[in-house]
């Protein structure tokens, strides 16, 4: 649990340095609301998901726009995968 929290509030913050009110607002909406879906996919992507922060915080620090925008992407796509290839098992 704490680690979803901990995944939330990383995104929240990823949000709020964008600058995207809306999609931040938006966000913790869908979050409350989707909290056991990323329950079970956090515990099956733990540290691959927590490189792929520390990647995404590196591309922010360097202001790298492009960059930052591969690795949510392919972070995003990961994690949904990794939900779907669950469900199937």
């Amino acid at each position: 649990d704490l680690a979803v929290a901990t995944n939330a509030a990383f995104h929240a913050k990823v949000m709020e340095l964008a600058g995207n009110v809306v999609l931040a607002e938006l966000a913790g909406q869908v979050d409350r609301r989707v909290r056991w879906y990323y329950t079970p996919v956090a515990r099956q992507r733990g540290t691959q998901s927590w490189i792929e922060h520390r990647a995404l915080i590196a591309a922010i620090s360097s202001r790298d726009e492009r960059r930052a925008t591969e690795v949510m992407r392919a972070h995003t796509e990961h994690t949904r995968e990794t939900y779907h290839r669950r469900e199937e098992a």
